[in-house]
């Protein structure tokens, strides 16, 4: 029976945790692994960074757990140590990104190329359709993956963005519209 069924609280877990109970932390890492990977993936636009990151941020939070205070809220804390592996794992460098109408675009003249040429394929629909989710900010793009991606609950997407609930419906609305936008022309036809 885990640590988390048997209705412990973090702080519990992680006091555990950090006196050297191996399994203790496993459960953290079991309970936020989802939020971590969607963190990650928003940030560094690449699946295999993103596992890499994620693995990197837990890591991270071990060598860390005894200074983290009793109260602390820990998906705050877990997506942090995240967002600051991503980035090393980016080499510091920020995910390029695009503008709406810039990658609109990009995506009109692939639909004109296929036309064209061939058939577009089902790989470049999805590589265009990276293209469209890294036109969308960061904090867009976090609310997308934390969501949809990871199915994270709104309550567990606010915390872990330190914002209210009403700023991650912003947040969705804006991406969502963003992308209906620039991938219409694509699944339009």
């Amino acid at each position: 029976m885990s640590l988390i069924s048997k209705g412990l609280k973090d702080s519990d877990i992680i006091s555990q945790a950090s006196l050297g109970n191996k399994g203790a932390y496993r459960e953290l890492l079991r309970k936020y692994s989802n939020l971590s990977l969607a963190v990650a993936l928003a940030r560094s636009g690449n699946r295999d960074k993103a596992r890499a990151a994620a693995a990197d941020a837990f890591v991270e939070g071990a060598k860390e757990l005894g200074q983290i205070p009793e109260s602390a809220p820990i998906s705050p804390w877990i997506a942090s140590l995240t967002r600051a592996t991503a980035a090393k794992r980016m080499g510091g460098t920020r995910r390029p990104s695009l503008t709406t109408e810039a990658a609109e675009e990009k995506i009109k003249n692939a639909i004109e190329e296929a036309d064209e040429s061939e058939p577009m394929t089902a790989e470049k629909k999805s590589e265009l359709s990276l293209l469209a989710f890294g036109a969308l900010s960061d904090d867009e793009r976090e609310a997308l993956c934390l969501l949809h991606l990871y199915s994270n609950k709104y309550d567990e997407i606010a915390a872990a963005m330190t914002t209210e609930a009403s700023r991650i419906d912003e947040n969705l609305a804006s991406a969502r519209n963003k992308l209906a936008i620039i991938l219409g022309p694509l699944f339009g036809k």
